[in-house]
């Protein structure tokens, strides 16, 4: 199954708050107002989103950044992990 499937089943079944909110993954990386911000994955009111230029992925929620500040491959794992 791909991330994409992966991250919408997660959304769907009502785990995506506690799952992404996963205070280990968290790194604490502050954005400038001309970061760029690139969408992976957009599902309902959830976005998962990589930063072009430091490659740190975000995930927000009704457009609240509040969620997952990591890598991609973090993210990816966790995904992973909750899935399989």
């Amino acid at each position: 199954m791909q991330m994409e499937n992966k991250f919408i089943k997660i959304i769907k079944s009502g785990r995506g708050r506690d799952i992404f909110s996963n205070s280990s993954l968290v790194c604490y990386s502050f954005s400038s107002e001309g970061d760029v911000w690139e969408t992976l994955i957009n599902y309902e009111e959830w976005r998962l989103q990589i930063n072009k230029k430091s490659g740190v992925c975000r995930i927000i929620e009704s457009s609240i950044v509040r969620k997952v500040f990591t890598s991609l491959k973090s993210v990816e794992e966790l995904i992973n992990r909750e899935i399989n």
